[in-house]
């Protein structure tokens, strides 16, 4: 099955969803320091001035680590830059279009379904966690599909991967 159509996911999509997963694994070693100094705010002042650091320095701090770590990964790159896909039961290929005059085009990349360790449906996306990294995903847009029928075939590949 080839793609026709162009597709890609934006960085601040692919960051936000990167976000989401770690948030969802660590939510509460990431919220627990900030409510402990705001409910210790209400004996001494001094732990809301703690609390608003943790709001205002640490975590602007943490996004950014997210940001440099996550989204220079070559699944970043894979999602982020625009693309035409073939897929078969093996491997999905992705042709990368021309970036500009100023840039060479990257080379095309087989991604092997063998080394997809697992599937996350999302709303508008699958995303596809590779070789049991489990933050860096692997993110195809369902509008890289012509129809329901594509969709549905590049699901039933993704579940006899094994």
């Amino acid at each position: 099955m080839t793609t026709d159509r162009s597709c890609k996911v934006s960085t601040v999509r692919y960051i936000r969803l990167v976000a989401g997963m770690i948030f969802r694994r660590w939510a509460l070693v990431i919220v627990a320091p900030f409510v402990a100094a705001a409910v210790l705010s209400f004996y001494d002042l001094r732990f809301l001035v703690v609390a608003l650091m943790l709001l205002f320095v640490v975590t602007p701090l943490l996004l950014m680590f997210i940001y440099i770590y996550y989204g220079l990964t070559p699944e970043a790159r894979f999602s982020i830059l625009p693309k035409t896909l073939s897929i078969n039961q093996q491997r999905i290929i992705a042709e990368f279009e021309p970036l500009g005059e100023d840039y060479p085009t990257p080379p095309p990349v087989k991604l092997d379904l063998k080394r997809v360790s697992s599937v996350e449906y999302r709303k508008d996306c699958y995303a596809l966690i590779v070789d049991r990294h489990r933050f860096r995903p692997v993110v195809i847009p369902y509008s890289a599909f012509s129809d329901k029928e594509q969709i549905s075939e590049f699901s039933s590949i993704l579940n006899k991967r094994h």
